[in-house]
């Protein structure tokens, strides 16, 4: 035998030795599909993501938001929320945009909202239709029918109503103007909203004598984006219920109409309306703020053993019409770890030594470390001797497996015992 041959032979009886090795960590926060819920909507029905599409969301929202494209087409919706039992996650609306050669993933959230550059490798999303965004702005009159209201009993001023055509980008900006005085001319800004690739044409009115606290308002409603990312402010505020008339003007948006408010005492009030489209962001429109529960929501911290993988939601059809059902979470199958538990455990897992995975699959198969948006999972395997239990990990995704330290070791037998009994 040469020298080569023994040099090769004593390598591989080392590595032999030493197990399975791996330059990954043995801990990494990742997006893990197992993690989401999601489902796309259209007018074909509703149907669930693939685990690929789950996981591309995720990360691609959470990457470095970019500036709005002017000129753009957009394709499908998508409705991405965490699986069971991972309920505290709000989850986001998610629409696919196209500009030029350039893709974009529109994500909102409760929170925040904006376009997220697409890397052509994640993009799943390609063969969905593609229909271009409308860049200019009209109005026309309308005639509102029940389901145009956002609330069935409001006051409807007559003549009000008109459908707004509206553009995917920019701000939709309504204004007001006091002319109850000659000498006098105080504009009131009343409503702004950020235009986005969820925008639609919608039907605007004004409603009366909204009672808001110890007031009762005149306000210019838009049933489609009300409670969106906006400020809406009454153009006309009276201490009792009064009487209000709309003059329409000449039909374009700039001469929306004259609004008449009278009070109870007799005085009477006149407001001049616009509608203005304007792709630089008013001043007025007011961002909504984090607050701490919301922080504290985002980056919630859990740690559990699951006898089986999370479910995910089936975008069905069921007796009552409702399109999104599913198994709820067998709880009485978990063992949930109390903060200090998983960051000792944590601790422990990252100092252990990779190696092949021994034993059989413990009853608790699955660990599963969640900080926000982000996990880590695990399949966890017992090696029992008769006088030592050996606890192995592995992740899957990533090819990684340890042998866990008797650190760790003591952290999770005294729990799979507590729960066994």
């Amino acid at each position: 035998m040469n020298k080569r041959y023994w040099i090769g032979l004593t390598l591989g009886a080392t590595l032999a030795l030493s197990g399975c090795q791996s330059d990954a960590p043995n801990f990494k926060w990742d997006y893990l599909s197992q993690l989401y819920d999601g489902g796309q909507f259209s007018d074909q029905g509703p149907r669930t993501l693939s685990a690929k599409e789950r996981t591309v969301i995720q990360k691609t929202c959470a990457s470095k938001a970019s500036d709005a494209p002017e000129d753009y087409s957009v394709g499908g919706i998508y409705s991405v929320m965490m699986a069971n039992p991972f309920d505290d996650y709000a989850g986001q609306t998610v629409r696919y945009v196209q500009s030029g050669k350039k893709t974009y993933l529109y994500c909102e959230t409760p929170l925040k909202s904006g376009y997220y550059p697409l890397a052509k490798k994640d993009d799943v999303f390609k063969k969905t239709a593609l229909t271009p965004q409308r860049q200019d702005f009209s109005m026309k009159p309308a005639v509102l029918k029940k389901d145009d209201r956002f609330i069935p009993d409001e006051k409807i001023a007559e003549n009000s109503a008109r459908t707004l055509e509206l553009p995917g980008s920019g701000y939709l900006v309504i204004d007001a103007t006091d002319v109850t005085k000659k000498d006098t001319r105080t504009t009131i800004f009343t409503y702004t909203h950020s235009l986005t690739p969820f925008t639609r044409d919608v039907k605007l009115y004004i409603v009366y004598n909204q009672q808001f606290d110890s007031t009762y308002d005149v306000v210019v409603r838009l049933p489609e984006l009300y409670g969106g990312r906006h400020v809406e402010r009454p153009i006309h505020s009276m201490k009792q219920p009064g009487k209000v008339r709309f003059v329409p003007g000449d039909g374009t948006p700039e001469h929306y109409g004259t609004l008449i408010a009278t009070e109870k005492n007799g005085r009477e009030f006149r407001y001049e309306l616009s509608i203005r489209h304007t792709m630089e962001r008013p001043n007025e429109l007011q961002e909504p703020e984090q607050t701490a529960d919301d922080i504290v929501a985002d980056n919630l911290e859990v740690t559990l053993f699951h006898q089986k993988q999370f479910s995910h939601v089936r975008f069905e059809e069921n007796d009552q019409g409702d399109r999104i059902s599913g198994e709820g979470f067998d709880w009485d199958n978990m063992i949930m770890m109390t903060s200090d538990e998983s960051g000792k455990l944590k601790k422990a897992i990252k100092t252990s030594e990779q190696a092949d995975v021994r034993g059989k699959r413990a009853k608790w198969r699955y660990l599963t470390f969640r900080e926000g948006t982000k996990g880590q999972q695990y399949e966890v395997y017992l090696d029992k001797r008769v006088k030592k239990t050996d606890i192995y990990l592995k992740d899957p995704k990533r090819d990684v497996s340890i042998h866990l330290s008797a650190t760790g070791r003591d952290i999770i037998l005294p729990l799979f015992e507590q729960y066994e009994k």
